[in-house]
């Protein structure tokens, strides 16, 4: 039963990978909702915080905070990708150097 755990454990920790790749190789977040991510966030910061005043297992607390640093990744994705200068955005016009 253990080793089943921390089989799910490790398929829950790589499920969000692909997206984190996605977003990076598109440049783009336009499939993402801010107001999802916020609600999102704000359950997984509520689930560590259960964790850690019910003194939960430390594999618990660590796939919590797993969870927390995902988001946050996320988050900072969104707001990367939605608010960059236009400068930096793909298939932008460079500016030389020099002249």
């Amino acid at each position: 039963a253990l080793g089943l755990g921390f089989l799910n454990i490790a398929f829950w920790v790589v499920s969000q990978l692909p997206q984190f790749i996605e977003n990076c190789r598109r440049e783009d977040v336009s499939g993402l909702s801010f107001i999802f991510l916020l609600g999102w966030t704000f359950a997984d910061a509520a689930a560590l915080v259960g964790c850690i005043l019910t003194s939960q297992a430390a594999y618990m607390v660590f796939t919590s905070g797993y969870f927390c640093l995902a988001d946050v990744v996320l988050l900072a994705q969104y707001g990367y990708y939605t608010y960059r200068p236009s400068y930096l955005r793909a298939g932008a016009k460079r500016m030389p150097l020099l002249w």
